[in-house]
């Protein structure tokens, strides 16, 4: 799929998850927000579109996305975005054998295994 075709596809995803987005100027490179009750997406302007592709994939990532018919080949950049994000931020993939579990009662991020998970359950019986 060419840049400006999949920006513009992820745009139509935005706009059906009743996100808007912009496109603005300024000394940013984007992300999500909700101002005055509303979802929103900025991304500045002055990128180019593989990078306004990236960061409105990010953003979007972010929301779920289990009951929206995506294109697969969109479906498949939103996943490798996604991955990169958690990357970036130092989080294991879950892969069936590590998980994140957020409490949100505490907002600090809890790491466990499989393993630990299967050893506190032998320890209760």
């Amino acid at each position: 799929m060419k840049p400006k075709q999949l920006l513009e596809e992820l745009k139509s995803l935005a706009a059906t998850l009743n996100i808007t987005v912009r496109f603005e100027q300024g000394n940013f490179r984007g992300g999500s927000c909700i101002l005055e009750q509303q979802r929103l997406i900025v991304i500045n302007r002055s990128l180019p579109v593989e990078s306004k592709i990236s960061l409105l994939a990010q953003a979007l990532s972010s929301f779920p996305l289990d009951g929206v018919y995506i294109k697969p080949a969109v479906r498949e950049y939103l996943e490798q975005e996604r991955l990169a994000l958690q990357q970036q931020a130092g989080e294991p993939i879950q892969n069936g054998f590590e998980m994140l579990i957020f409490d949100p009662l505490h907002p600090l991020q809890v790491r466990a295994s499989l393993a630990d998970t299967a050893e506190d359950d032998t320890q209760t019986q």
